[in-house]
C-alpha cells in the first residue's frame, strides 16, 4: 500500500495505491461419471486498487479537522484457478478477470490530541457506475511524530466491495492492521 496526500489551506489532494495477492490449494474430488477423481486445485487472485481523490476542509477548531471529498477509484483483478490432474469431464483451468472505475465519496478526519499523536480516519462510499456493485472502506490511523518530518503510523481498514459483470463475480473483504511510516516534505 502506498498513499500520497498534500494539503494546502483548505483543500486536500491525495491517491493511494493498494496490491493484493491471494492463492491457496485445495485437494478436492469430483463425483462426475465416470468416476471420483482427485486433484489438486490452485487459485491465485491478483489485484490493484488505485484512488484518485480531492476534498475541501468544512471544520477546522480545537484540533480536529474534517475533510469531505470526492474521486475515482480505479480497480483491476485477475483470478487464476488451475487443477492437476485435470479431472474427467470437468473443466476447472482458467482465468477470469475485469477492471473497472467507481466514483468515491467520503469524509476524512483527523484529530490532534498531543503534541506528538494524532488520530486519522476516513468513512466513504462508492459504487455506483453502470454495474450491479457497491463498496465501503472504513479506515482509523494512529500517527506517532518522531520528529518534524516522519512519523509511525499503526492503522486498521476495513474494505468490501461488490462487483458483478457477465461471467464475473468479485465479492471481497478486506480487514485488519497495518504499519507504516510518513514523511513529510
Amino acid at each position: 500500500m502506498l498513499n500520497f496526500s498534500a494539503t494546502r489551506g483548505d483543500l486536500l489532494l491525495f491517491s493511494e495505491l493498494t496490491v493484493l495477492q491471494v492463492s491457496d490449494q485445495q485437494t478436492k474430488s469430483s463425483s462426475i461419471p465416470p468416476g471420483n477423481d482427485n486433484f489438486g486445485v490452485d487459485l491465485t487472485i491478483f489485484g490493484e486498487i488505485y484512488d484518485f481523490a480531492a476534498g475541501y476542509r468544512f471544520y477546522n477548531q480545537d484540533d480536529l479537522e474534517l475533510y469531505g471529498y470526492a474521486g475515482l477509484r480505479y480497480m483491476h483483478v485477475d483470478a487464476n484457478a488451475d487443477a492437476s490432474p485435470p479431472p474427467t469431464k470437468l473443466n476447472l483451468a482458467g482465468e477470469l478477470g475485469d477492471d473497472w472505475i467507481d466514483p468515491i465519496v467520503g469524509i476524512h478526519a483527523k484529530w490532534r490530541f498531543s503534541p506528538t499523536l494524532a488520530l486519522q480516519g476516513r468513512i466513504e462510499v462508492g459504487g455506483w457506475s453502470s454495474q450491479p456493485q457497491e463498496s465501503h472502506m472504513l479506515t482509523a490511523t494512529l500517527n506517532q511524530n518522531l520528529n518534524e518530518r516522519w512519523s509511525l503510523n499503526y492503522f486498521y481498514r476495513y474494505m468490501k466491495v461488490d462487483y458483478a459483470s457477465d461471467d464475473f463475480i468479485y465479492d471481497l473483504k478486506i480487514k485488519g492492521p497495518g504499519f507504516g511510516a510518513t514523511y513529510l516534505f
